[in-house]
């Protein structure tokens, strides 16, 4: 995008003009006669610092006019370096952004103009809107109009003034628009069926030899009597019958057809008429149209990035693996292969095409921990210098090594303790023989009483629990004094 009009300068681009250029880009060498069309052609190399918005112009020399016109400068890709337009003293190109983008951006442009002034001077100065000026050569300047009489019928054909139209004309010597009877001969001029013909703009005129050469003609009127025309329109041709022709007149029909939208140079266009249903005279218009291209060596980038420690402080020894848009990796090593900074911990590639790249550590400095970075930037007309910024690496952990500890001292092992001897066992004390219990005596009768006392069972029972116990102790002693007296029997 263009900056604003205030920042905008007219800048000296044009390096060469030639007028009327042949097929290798030098003067023709032919005459130039008055109200002749001319070409011109001009080279052009935008400044170095040029900017979008600055404009260079070329201010033509009086003699000529410009056909007014507009055009792109395009490079080889189709992108657009500037526009250009034609008016009637100058053209005036205006530079996009691409001239910053680009180096050594040049081209060449081509317009049309007419000779409108007589002149004796070859060298026409050409001046760009500032102090400097281009100068070109014209083998004799611009004769004047002096057209040779025709010694036959022919048909012409040239781009309006405006640029807009194909201007044709029919030049008719008198005796080829009257049979050897003495009628009119019919004339069809078919046009190509790309054209439509602006009827408005159609006329018949005749003139006497010397009023040819003086460029005096007089227009003849519709109608069927003698010295007048009759015209019918077809759908891309028209019938035409000039009644009474004078066989020592000249006659010419002009009119004039718009230029099909989006033809470009180099199209042709014909056009052929027919006297009586035979071939009579024919032409081709060539488009020439004002053009241009320009182009050049896009800019190229650089990449930086440095190598740090947490603390900020530059390291040195790292490798790393650029790799392109392209796919291709590129070794960069600091210090070494393609890094050209000099500085410890500074990495700088140059020469970068535009594209997106990224960043791989393949090598970490000596004790640290290679950095996990996958970082990408762009290169592109607007961001040619570019930065990784700092990567940082951190060091290797350290593991402090474990000191062993002291084994202990064994303890001497204590003598063992000497067993007692056993003691004899003592003999068993042999039981005494339990007493035979007393036979219970039976219970007295007890008083009677008013008052009731305890029942009797409960006591009656208790008296024979412990009888019971008693009987059960003598059995059991009995049981002893059996089982002592097998044992001596066995000792």
């Amino acid at each position: 995008m263009a900056p604003a009009a205030s920042y905008a300068a007219t800048v000296d681009a044009i390096t060469k003009v030639v007028v009327n250029p042949d097929a290798n880009g030098n003067p023709d060498g032919k005459p130039i006669n008055l109200y002749q069309g001319v070409k011109i052609q001009a080279e052009w190399k935008a400044p170095a610092d040029a900017k979008a918005g600055d404009t260079f112009e070329l201010t033509f020399p009086d003699v000529i006019k410009g056909n007014p016109a507009s055009f792109d400068l395009k490079d080889k890709a189709g992108a657009l370096v500037g526009t250009c337009k034609v008016q009637d003293t100058k053209i005036v190109c205006t530079f996009t952004d691409y001239v910053e983008t680009h180096d050594n951006v040049t081209g060449s442009l081509r317009f049309a103009a007419q000779a409108v002034k007589e002149t004796d001077v070859e060298t026409w100065t050409w001046n760009e809107g500032t102090e400097h000026e281009v100068k070109s050569h014209v083998d004799g300047g611009v004769g004047p109009y002096d057209p040779k009489i025709p010694q036959d019928s022919f048909k012409s054909a040239w781009r309006t003034a405006d640029g807009k139209s194909i201007a044709w004309q029919v030049t008719l010597l008198g005796k080829d628009l009257v049979t050897p009877g003495g009628n009119p001969v019919t004339l069809v001029d078919t046009y190509d069926q790309r054209l439509s013909l602006d009827q408005t703009s159609f006329g018949v005129e005749t003139a006497t030899p010397a009023q040819y050469q003086a460029g005096t003609w007089t227009p003849l009127s519709k109608g069927s009597a003698s010295g007048q025309y009759s015209v019918d329109f077809g759908t891309n041709n028209y019938t035409l019958n000039i009644h009474g022709a004078d066989p020592d007149k000249l006659y010419r029909v002009v009119y004039s057809t718009p230029i099909p939208a989006g033809t470009v140079a180099g199209t042709k266009f014909s056009n052929r008429v027919q006297a009586d249903g035979k071939d009579f005279v024919e032409t081709t218009y060539t488009h020439q149209t004002a053009d241009g291209e320009g182009g050049g060596d896009q800019k190229v980038g650089v990449v930086t990035w440095n190598k740090v420690d947490p603390d900020g402080k530059a390291l040195a020894g790292s490798e790393w693996s650029v790799t392109g848009p392209d796919g291709t990796a590129a070794p960069v090593v600091d210090n070494g292969e393609n890094d050209k900074d000099p500085a410890v911990g500074k990495l700088k590639i140059t020469g970068i095409a535009w594209g997106t790249y990224t960043l791989t550590e393949t090598k970490a400095p000596a004790g640290y921990v290679k950095a996990k970075v996958g970082k990408k930037v762009v290169v592109d007309g607007t961001h040619l210098n570019v930065t990784f910024g700092d990567i940082t690496n951190s060091p290797e952990p350290t593991v402090p090594p474990t000191v062993p500890t002291e084994p202990t001292t064994p303890t001497e092992p204590t003598q063992p303790t000497t067993p007692t001897e056993p003691t004899q066992p003592t003999e068993p004390t042999v039981p005494t023989e339990p007493t035979t219990p007393a036979e219970p005596t039976q219970p007295s009768h007890a008083a009677q009483s008013t008052t009731p006392s305890e029942p009797p069972l409960a006591h009656t029972g208790a008296a024979v629990t412990v009888m019971a116990l008693i009987a059960a102790l003598l059995v059991l002693a009995g049981a002893g004094s059996l089982l002592l007296g097998k044992r001596r029997r066995h000792q």
